[in-house]
């Protein structure tokens, strides 16, 4: 069975405001592969211009897979669940708990909201938008999945 992680990028990876990947981002990611993860960047691009940025990081070569929508979708969380993934051991990490961990648990995958930056002060209204788990920065992810 295959472990997978649905990963948000605005906010979650990259700070939209410095302008830059938040600390340790390559570190972590680096991290979850060698621990089996299956890597997938799902992230809502609006902009020709955002979309330049992710590609000039180079997270392809981090992630197995980069999703480029410009909304995300129920379904898109859903497709990328496949009879092969184990979800009890599959994650969606993010910082919008509308699309986030929504999306996430209705796809059958544990949450794990990053509570920083623009959407930290937003309160989950119902137990579907309740993380999993909850952190602060990035790197705080391995201590909840490792």
């Amino acid at each position: 069975m295959k472990k997978i992680i649905i990963c948000d990028f605005n906010r979650t990876i990259y700070d939209p405001d410095k302008k830059t990947l938040i600390p340790e981002v390559y570190a972590t990611l680096r991290i979850l592969k060698q621990k089996g993860f299956y890597l997938i960047l799902l992230s809502q691009i609006r902009k020709k211009s955002r979309e330049k940025i992710v590609r000039s990081l180079r997270l392809e070569n981090y992630f197995d897979e980069i999703i480029l929508v410009p909304l995300k979708s129920e379904d898109d969380f859903k497709n990328l669940v496949t009879k092969d993934t184990d979800v009890n051991a599959s994650y969606s990490i993010g910082d919008y708990i509308e699309q986030d961990m929504v999306f996430g648990k209705r796809a059958g995958l544990k949450t794990i909201r990053i509570a920083a930056g623009a959407f930290a002060h937003v309160k989950p209204k119902t137990k579907e938008e309740e993380a999993d788990y909850e952190v602060k920065e990035f790197r705080e992810v391995l201590q909840k999945i490792c």
